[in-house]
């Protein structure tokens, strides 16, 4: 939140207050989820076992998958049921919490708390949030802006069959990007779209076989570093990227999702980014800016409106701000 807010005060203007907050059960909000209180013996064994790296073969797959099994039963014994603080941690949950931040500043207003409305811009899991609070508290919406394409009915299922259906093809979008970019903008290129994918698959052949546990950010140069079997790039970075691109305009079905889950809110649009970033941010758009910021001026949506990036993978790199300026 503090490194986008100039960009975010830009977007909604200084006459709104900016709140960034965690969900329950996350870092610094309570309450602490803690399946083994008061017990530190069992927490050391059980942990060295179940957060570790393993190796890809089919019985080291099912064993993590029946430690995990057990893990759930056993914290479901230990803050699960009716009366469990697990209660508490949950999209509902946090839905209420949201409502509480606009009733208290409605009430500083000397307002009552039935007129509460509450603006929301939701990214990624804050997409299914917005879409929560919309169902549960439909007459405090106030601007509603849910970005990033997340599939709830298959969220709320706990299935996620649906979220990663398309990720090869984003793949051969980072590939495709790199060959057009060049050698020059892409330390990856190589002079065909097969010699690139062999390249890239060898990396993370080789990832899989040895793998470093650490986060990644800047996603190319990291591959670069692994592929000569450095780390430095990989250790340096602070943020996880790698896989949580995927496509926007090719997960088709999870756009879909998005469509039907519009159809339940009327006057409600769809504004698409035919990118492979992920959200406005990881996909700047003047045409994606220009529509939030039209609906954010009051403005009625339109049913649908399809955008192009304007900072493609490699080539002419902006900063939203910088983008919001051109508007």
């Amino acid at each position: 939140m503090l490194n986008i807010a100039p960009l975010l005060t830009d977007v909604f203007g200084s006459g709104v207050n900016l709140i960034s907050f965690e969900p329950r059960g996350v870092n610094n909000t309570g309450p602490a989820l803690d399946c083994f209180p008061n017990d530190p013996a069992t927490k050391a064994i059980f942990e060295p076992q179940y957060y570790r790296i393993i190796a890809d073969t089919p019985d080291n797959i099912a064993s993590q998958f029946y430690l995990a099994e057990s893990f759930g039963q056993w914290c479901n014994s230990v803050i699960g049921g009716p009366n469990g603080t697990a209660r508490y941690v949950n999209t509902p949950a946090v839905a209420h919490g949201m409502l509480a931040f606009a009733e208290l500043a409605h009430a500083t207003r000397g307002k009552p708390n039935a007129d509460a409305k509450l603006g929301f811009a939701g990214f990624s899991y804050g997409r299914v949030l917005g879409a929560t609070f919309s169902t549960m508290f439909p007459d405090c919406i106030g601007r509603f802006i849910l970005d990033g394409v997340v599939d709830g009915e298959d969220y709320y299922e706990g299935s996620w069959s649906k979220s990663l259906i398309d990720t090869d093809k984003v793949v051969d979008g980072l590939i495709s990007s790199c060959l057009a970019a060049g050698k020059e903008a892409c330390p990856l290129y190589e002079d065909s779209f097969e010699a690139i994918e062999y390249r890239l698959s060898n990396i993370l052949t080789k990832l899989k076989q040895h793998s470093i546990p650490h986060p990644t950010q800047k996603i190319v140069q990291i591959l670069i570093d692994l592929e000569q079997g450095r780390g430095e790039s990989l250790i340096a970075s602070k943020k996880i990227v790698l896989g949580a691109h995927y496509s926007k305009e090719a997960s088709y079905n999870s756009v879909q999702g998005t469509r039907r889950a519009s159809t339940f809110f009327p006057d409600s649009g769809l504004v698409e980014i035919d990118s492979i970033g992920y959200t406005r941010l990881g996909a700047p758009s003047k045409c994606a800016f220009k529509e939030m910021r039209n609906y954010l001026s009051g403005a009625s949506p339109l049913p649908f409106v399809s955008c192009k990036p304007n900072e493609v993978p490699f080539q002419n790199k902006l900063e939203g701000l910088a983008l919001l300026a051109e508007i």
